[in-house]
């Protein structure tokens, strides 16, 4: 299913079913055409909008998905380029706390901390905003859409060409460890979340503002 915005038209989509009982609240709040308007301003931002074209245009694919702790929305522009919107989940009592806001950007200038110094395949970041104060009334991350299956569908996957522990060692496991390997020259006096500085030369912040 997907629902079209921008320049020219609307097509609608139906609602999913029974989505997770936790994320009732941001799924009561955030509208299809307030994602794809975030998309938009985030891809096109210092471009002059043209009025009846098409190079503007925006599509939200469903279904959504869900991970235990974020919402994720893909969005599609008109030339193919494809994005992904995460919005995390803001907790037992629906409001977004200020541990909330310190996790979220701790989460995104690490990804782009780890992108630069390993050679670990992390997406690309090109917006976040640890807020509400933005289209879509919730902090969220815009990142680059990946294709791929997760690890649960790999690590019970019976219908591939090698036997199935073969195939846990040489695509999951040895992945992990060349993962880990790289970690382990980053280390810490205490264990918690990287903070970075707002003068840092590794403060990314750059890269998204």
């Amino acid at each position: 299913m997907i629902e079209t915005y921008g320049s020219t038209s609307t097509q609608s989509s139906t609602v999913l079913e029974d989505p997770p009982s936790h994320f009732a609240s941001l799924l009561a709040s955030i509208t299809p055409h307030s994602l794809v308007s975030l998309a938009i301003r985030v891809r096109y931002k210092g471009n002059r909008h043209k009025e009846g074209t098409q190079d503007h245009q925006c599509s939200l694919i469903r279904p959504l998905k869900y991970g235990s702790f974020n919402i994720l929305y893909t969005v599609e522009f008109a030339d193919g380029v494809k994005w992904l919107v995460r919005i995390p989940n803001p907790g037992g009592n629906g409001r977004f706390t200020l541990s909330n806001v310190r996790c979220l950007r701790s989460e995104v200038y690490t990804m782009a901390f780890l992108r630069c110094n390993t050679s670990i395949p992390i997406p690309e970041t090109y917006d976040f905003d640890e807020t509400t104060d933005n289209e879509i009334g919730a902090p969220y991350v815009v990142m680059e859409f990946v294709e791929g299956l997760s690890v649960d569908e790999l690590w019970f996957d019976h219908t591939g060409p090698t036997p199935l522990p073969v195939r846990r060692v040489r695509h999951i496991l040895e992945t992990l460890v060349q993962a880990m390997s790289e970690l382990r020259k980053f280390q810490f006096d205490n264990i918690g979340s990287l903070q970075f500085e707002p003068d840092s030369i590794l403060n990314p912040a750059n890269y998204y503002r």
